[in-house]
């Protein structure tokens, strides 16, 4: 005959080794989504505020992954929004790399911004393209094309 906290013992070995089965029978965790492979084309990202709000949409011919984040955009056109949901600007170029994660953005392509009233050409850019970043820079060959002086368009040129 056995001794009572033997008999105790026995429901809690049941309870544990049955636990232990029941959690090996579990489906296995969902895989982890891997890193976009191959190429994407026409292609479209928008970028939303924390409202949901459109912050900017970036629209192109062709995107291929460098790494994490990271990707080759051919034939880019990117539109930005006003917080009333206005267009505010448009950017084009032939082939830049954009960084998904940080919204840094780098070119040695012609490039052309347009703004309401101006047109901006260069060559050759790298900034960020959110409205908290440092803004854009244009490396070389700049135009401005300006509509209408009247309308208070200022430029500063950067002294290096």
């Amino acid at each position: 005959m056995r001794s009572a906290p033997d008999i105790l013992l026995i429901p809690v070995l049941v309870l544990l080794l049955g636990s232990g089965w029941a959690h090996a029978q579990d489906k296995p965790p969902a895989p982890k989504p891997s890193p976009v492979a191959g190429i994407i084309r026409n292609f479209e990202f928008p970028d939303r505020d924390e409202k949901g709000r459109l912050r900017f949409i970036i629209k192109g011919e062709q995107a291929k992954p460098l790494g994490p984040d990271q990707f080759e955009l051919t034939n880019l056109k990117a539109t930005f929004f006003s917080a009333d949901g206005k267009e505010e600007a448009v950017f084009i170029t032939r082939f830049c790399i954009f960084n998904q994660k940080t919204r840094e953005i780098q070119t040695e392509e012609e490039i052309e911004l347009q703004r309401p009233n101006m047109i901006i050409r260069g060559k050759g850019m790298e900034g960020n393209l959110t409205k908290d970043g440092d803004g854009i820079s244009i490396k070389q060959n700049v135009t401005v094309e300006v509509e209408d002086l009247m309308k208070g368009v200022v430029v500063v040129p950067i002294e290096e």
